[in-house]
């Protein structure tokens, strides 16, 4: 399920035929209705077993390390998946949940070679990142610098950010 989890509507960047990125400008209802469904599920299953569901996102940012595996497709629906999970878990669950998960994901972020690949990870690490408010409130500093790295990140010319 989480290499297949549909765009959120607010994501309105995608990838082109040719590799770039490209703006989208409609609205794709089926895709909307399809993201509804598996945030739900996902969701229902983080309910049931949120150490399981835990285990297994932990083993896909592991997975997603390992150049083999690696595509920027699937790191961008794993991130949609995470994102899709706020505010299932108790706040000190969710709390260790984001910091685990922003780690593994701003180490991915280090080791990434190329401007672009680097600015696609930053733009998943910022998405996760603002799914999460109640981790933010209560982390103010993180808050600041996630604050501070967008406006960077407004500042940048290259597409795709």
């Amino acid at each position: 399920m989480l290499d297949n989890f549909a765009k959120p509507d607010e994501v309105r960047l995608t990838q082109g035929e040719d590799g770039e990125i490209e703006e989208e400008y409609y609205e794709d209802l089926e895709n909307t209705f399809l993201f509804e469904r598996m945030r739900e599920t996902l969701i229902y299953l983080t309910h049931i077993d949120m150490f399981a569901m835990n285990s297994l996102i932990q083993k896909r940012l592991e997975d997603i390390k390992r150049p083999e595996f690696f595509t920027m497709e699937r790191l961008n629906k794993l991130c949609w998946a995470l994102g899709s999970i706020s505010g299932c878990m108790s706040e000190e669950e969710e709390n260790k949940f984001a910091v685990q998960t922003i780690k593994e994901l701003l180490n991915l972020c280090e080791s990434a070679k190329g401007k672009s690949a680097k600015a696609q990870i930053a733009t998943d690490i910022m998405y996760v990142v603002g799914s999460f408010p109640k981790f933010l409130c209560g982390n103010w500093t993180f808050l600041k610098t996630v604050f501070n790295k967008l406006i960077e990140f407004m500042k940048e010319t290259h597409p795709g950010v």
